[in-house]
């Protein structure tokens, strides 16, 4: 093999260790990974805080009766403003009343829908003669303050709904209904001797 063929073979093998080392000194770059983001999970207070961010309040609710009424706040008395539940529906009920007439509404605590409305007048009933009672006994007058005494309710503050003297087991009494507060109190008085027979507090 003459000298120019040394030579030859030299210089191939000189340029495959140089490419050897180049490319041996390059380090492969990794592909950056791309994680899809995944939203953080809500805790159970943040959920049924999101679940009734859309109700509305006692007081929404009852601002949807009044309107639908045709009445201000001012003009009446709540007796009920309260939340219950039906076939798992939240619902409110409202309950007030204007002079004799008695309001009853279920409103949607989620839509303020009127789910269902009822309106009772009632007759306010009283003797013809205020101050006629049994032979010897009390009057009508009397009878009703005997009660606002036991009620701790002054004339006043309370609204009368019924005042009316009846007969029952051949005893002459003295029924009464009026409202104060919010509540609603009934009495049964003896016409004889003012001696409460029986009284109710529904509130």
């Amino acid at each position: 093999m003459n000298r120019r063929n040394h030579i030859s073979i030299f210089t191939a093998v000189l340029a495959a260790i140089s490419l050897c080392a180049c490319t041996a000194g390059k380090t492969p770059q990794a592909s950056a990974a791309i994680t899809p983001s995944v939203p953080a999970e809500k805790t159970p207070a943040e959920t049924a805080a999101a679940g009734t961010a859309a109700e509305i309040t006692v007081d929404e609710a009852k601002k949807i009766a009044l309107d639908h009424a045709g009445l201000s706040e001012a003009e009446v008395t709540f007796l009920r403003a309260e939340t219950d539940y039906e076939h798992g529906k939240k619902q409110y009920e409202i309950e007030f009343y204007r002079d004799s007439a008695e309001y009853e509404y279920r409103i949607d605590a989620k839509t303020g829908e009127i789910l269902s409305f009822e309106q009772e007048t009632k007759e306010i009933t009283a003797s013809a003669n205020p101050n006629a009672g049994a032979s010897g006994g009390i009057t009508e007058d009397e009878a009703y303050e005997i009660a606002l005494s036991h009620a701790k309710i002054s004339k006043d503050a309370a609204s009368l709904k019924k005042n009316k003297l009846d007969r029952e087991d051949g005893k002459e009494i003295f029924e009464i209904e009026f409202y104060a507060g919010g509540k609603e109190y009934e009495y049964e008085i003896d016409a004889k001797d003012g001696t409460i027979v029986k009284y109710e507090i529904d509130s």
